[in-house]
């Protein structure tokens, strides 16, 4: 994880399935969370920390050591589909479901990657946005072989 002292804001983020939200505390400040039945994946200070990628543009996790080869180029469908959602919204598409249908297409030509969840939510509330009309948490998961990967980027306005 990069620390950026120049961003204001404390906030965290576990990125686990089905996006409940729960209340933590890190650092003695109470934060907001998404959470869901699986273990604790992924803690990270929102607006001071950047998720840290490998070269090729895959997030980097301990998860990616369970990974072959071949499992690992696959991996990278996560990386590209959210990279086509940001292309997409950039070029003036804002529709969450046209968002979210052009990331499935994405992964629907890596058919040995197994899509868990694709999700453009509100990152304050985490409730679902029909349209990007404010940032917004774009959350992906998915089983490449029996090993579970996330991912996400922020979509600013």
């Amino acid at each position: 994880l990069v620390l950026d002292r120049r961003l204001p804001r404390l906030e965290a983020q576990v990125l686990v399935p089905d996006l409940a939200k729960v209340r933590v505390a890190l650092g003695g400040v109470a934060l907001d969370v998404l959470h869901d039945r699986a273990p604790l994946v992924e803690v990270r200070q929102r607006a001071h920390l950047a998720h840290v990628r490998e070269a090729d543009g895959l997030a980097m996790s301990s998860r990616n050591s369970y990974l072959n080869p071949q499992q690992r180029k696959s991996a990278l469908v996560l990386y590209r589909s959210l990279m086509q959602v940001q292309k997409q919204f950039e070029g003036g598409e804002h529709n969450s479901a046209k968002l979210i249908a052009t990331a499935k297409e994405v992964f629907a030509e890596e058919p040995s990657v197994r899509l868990d969840y694709f999700e453009i939510v509100d990152p304050g509330t985490l409730g679902a946005l029909s349209d990007v009309s404010q940032p917004a948490l774009v959350a992906v998961a998915a089983f490449v072989g029996k090993t579970r990967l996330i991912d996400n980027i922020t979509l600013r306005l």
